[in-house]
């Protein structure tokens, strides 16, 4: 995934940002017991009971976008 314009500065730009690229790596379990599957659910109605996201103390919001060869940095 992209942010565009959050990575790093430029080479003597510092003024000029280049794009964050966020690479994710999830390790999904083979299986879950009864009480897991169960404890998931529950967890996850009361996240959206909460609405995690309306609380965030976040001084902003970035738009991940899906990857492209296009947003790879080419500059000097």
């Amino acid at each position: 995934m992209t942010v565009e314009d959050k990575g790093l500065p430029f080479h003597k730009n510092p003024y000029k940002f280049g794009n964050l690229f966020v690479l994710f790596h999830v390790k999904f379990p083979e299986s879950l017991t009864e009480d897991q599957i169960s404890e998931v659910g529950t967890t996850l109605k009361a996240m959206k009971k909460q609405n995690l996201d309306a609380e965030m103390d976040a001084s902003e919001v970035c738009k991940l976008q899906v990857f492209s060869e296009e947003q790879k940095n080419t500059h000097c």
